[in-house]
């Protein structure tokens, strides 16, 4: 058996405008013959970057609530990557396991208050199909200042209605594949110059038109 039998918590807080830098292996561990894992949660409008590392065991959900999470790869579930194996993804708590919180998911994205950011800064080409996103509350924004994001997998709260903002640098193309708005609804709003292509998805888009021709017009008018 797997599973960890105590779940904990990693909550990463601060108003910092420039990005704390997890640099170091995030562990789970094994104490007096007790094994644990934890779930990663992300409060307050500071922001952080997880870069991988190599030997890092970390295997929970990443929950990020508020603020900016930025990560420099993406890979699929049970690879390590800057967000870890993804394998143990729980809903955030502290105590025994307890197998009637599992997930289904290894992102949340969103909180009733906050409409935090998820930025992807790789130099290299990021892509799962096995890593899905959950947007809770209000949702989030999903953007890439880095290299080509392919993301395949997002889902809302039964009965919930969020929205999923893209956004990303000009000159790379972004992939966004099965978004299931299941009894929920799910809006995408396309917001900057960069390019996002999405398949296999009945919903409710909105591009943001006027913010793409007011930035086009600056740059035109620039020449």
């Amino acid at each position: 058996n797997n599973s960890p039998a105590q779940m904990h918590e990693l909550v990463l807080r601060g108003s910092n405008t420039t990005a704390c830098v997890l640099e170091n292996k995030l562990l789970a561990w094994t104490k007096n013959d007790v094994a644990y894992d934890f779930q990663v949660v992300k409060e307050g409008s500071g922001i952080w970057r997880f870069n991988e590392v190599a030997g890092q065991t970390w295997a929970g959900a990443l929950y990020v609530r508020d603020g900016v999470v930025q990560f420099d790869s993406l890979k699929e579930a049970g690879e390590n990557c800057a967000l870890g194996l993804a394998t143990n993804c729980m809903l955030a708590y502290m105590g025994e396991y307890d197998a009637a919180k599992r997930v289904n998911y290894a992102i949340s994205l969103g909180s009733a208050d906050g409409y935090p950011t998820l930025e992807y800064v790789g130099g290299a080409a990021g892509q799962s199909t096995t890593r899905k996103l959950h947007l809770a509350g209000r949702g989030g924004r999903l953007t890439s200042s880095g290299a080509e994001l392919a993301f395949a997998g997002v889902e809302t709260e039964s009965a919930a209605k969020t929205t999923l903002t893209l956004d990303a640098d000009w000159g790379v193309t972004h992939y966004l594949k099965d978004v299931n708005e299941g009894d929920g609804e799910i809006s995408l709003v396309k917001t900057g110059l960069g390019k996002w292509m999405e398949k296999h998805w009945l919903g409710h888009v909105y591009a943001m038109v006027a913010v793409v021709l007011l930035t086009v017009m600056i740059r035109c008018d620039s020449l």
